[in-house]
């Protein structure tokens, strides 16, 4: 028997639907941003165009996939990215002796980056990111070049249907989903972290549940947890 309907605001994994189903779930995908990567060569007329650090930042497995075909310009560099699937992508592109460190936020992610004494970091991100790394890097007197390696465009759909619960993976896919809907007050908003949920806040009063680390497994663990 059913035990509800959740949305997700991007594809899973097929383990992860499994998982969701057997917990007696139905699962619906419907993704509200879309991703661009940068063409690689632009990319690599950008890397030509500047004095590569001997750090790189990612804090998306997004960026991580969009520099992938001009790798061979950032051999010997020390990586510094978030947990998880951006691990995972930069451990598969670049080797895991290459990883310097990582953390489940940006913030988070700064202070390493801090605490390690670097002095200059190149990070790839999307053209649409948080402040929060950039500032704390920069507040540091670090220097810090940006190469956008992708676009995160919106999505929105209007969706004519009530849902148990709502999963988020990034606070674009919360700010498409909220311009064209307002579930019920009983829906439940999960989030893959807090700089997701805190977009989420700001467009409902409903519950929001975070997961305790930035990866799909700990999303179902937080359905498992309050959707008993």
């Amino acid at each position: 028997m059913s035990r509800g309907t959740i949305l997700s605001t991007k594809e899973l994994d097929e383990e992860v639907r499994r998982e969701l189903g057997e917990l007696g779930f139905v699962v619906e995908i419907q993704p509200f941003i879309s991703i661009e990567f940068t063409e690689p060569g632009v990319l690599r007329e950008q890397l030509n165009d500047i004095a590569k650090p001997g750090v790189l930042v990612f804090t998306s497995a997004n960026a991580v996939e969009a520099v992938k075909p001009v790798a061979s310009l950032l051999t010997d560099k020390q990586i510094f990215c978030i947990s998880g699937r951006t691990r995972a992508a930069a451990e598969k592109v670049f080797g895991k002796a290459r990883i310097a460190a990582t953390a489940d936020y940006g913030g988070m992610l700064a202070a390493q980056i801090i605490a390690a004494g670097c002095r200059q970091v190149l990070f790839f991100c999307s053209n649409i990111r948080r402040d929060e790394l950039p500032e704390l890097l920069r507040n540091e007197g670090i220097r810090l070049q940006e190469i956008v390696a992708y676009r995160t465009l919106a999505t929105p759909v209007a969706l004519n249907k009530n849902y148990n619960a709502v999963m988020f993976f990034s606070p674009s896919a919360a700010d498409s989903f909220f311009s064209k809907n307002q579930p019920a007050d009983n829906c439940v908003f999960f989030a893959i972290g807090n700089t997701t949920a805190e977009e989420i806040r700001k467009h409902s009063a409903n519950t929001v549940i975070s997961a305790e680390a930035p990866t799909q497994e700990e999303m179902v663990n937080a359905v498992k947890t309050h959707l008993k």
